[in-house]
C-alpha cells in the first residue's frame, strides 16, 4: 500500500518538476523578448552614447547587466515570497490538523538558484550583442 503511495508521489514531483521547468523557459522567454522591446526602445540613447564615445563593451555591460541584475532580483525574490508561503501554508496546516510540515532549503535550492543565474549570464549576452551590434548613425536616423 505503502509503496504505491509512494510511487504515485513520485511521479506527481516528476510532473510538477517538468510543469515548473516548462514555465522557467516561458518565463525565460519572455524575458528576452521584453529585454530585446526595450532595447528597440532605447535605439536612440544608445546610439548617442555610442556617438558621444561610449565604447562597445560599455554598451554591451549596460544592457547584460540591466537584463541580469533583473533576474537575479527575480530569482531571489522567487526564493523569499516562495519561502514565505510554504512557512505560511505549513503554519496553516499545523492549525488545522496538528501536524508540523517543515519548511526548509536544500541543497538541490541553491544549484537551482546556480544553475538559473548561470543561464541568466548566457542569456543576457543575447541583447546585449544586439546593442553592441548596433550601429550608432542608423541609430541615430531612427
Amino acid at each position: 500500500m505503502l509503496t504505491n503511495l509512494y510511487a504515485t508521489l513520485g511521479d506527481a514531483k516528476q510532473i510538477l518538476i517538468a510543469v515548473a521547468s516548462g514555465a522557467q523557459a516561458l518565463v525565460a522567454a519572455s524575458l528576452v523578448l521584453v529585454t530585446v522591446i526595450h532595447i528597440g526602445q532605447r535605439r536612440r540613447q544608445i546610439g548617442a552614447l555610442r556617438a558621444f564615445g561610449a565604447p562597445r563593451r560599455a554598451i554591451f555591460g549596460i544592457v547584460w547587466l540591466e537584463f541580469f541584475f533583473l533576474v537575479a532580483v527575480g530569482i531571489a525574490l522567487g526564493f523569499v515570497l516562495g519561502y514565505a508561503a510554504a512557512l505560511t501554508l505549513s503554519n496553516m496546516f499545523l492549525q488545522t490538523s496538528g501536524i508540523t510540515m517543515p519548511v526548509g532549503f536544500a541543497r538541490e535550492d541553491t544549484a537551482l538558484a546556480a544553475v538559473l543565474l548561470a543561464f541568466a549570464t548566457i542569456l543576457a549576452a543575447l541583447p546585449a550583442v544586439l546593442a553592441y551590434r548596433q550601429s550608432p548613425a542608423q541609430a541615430l536616423r531612427a
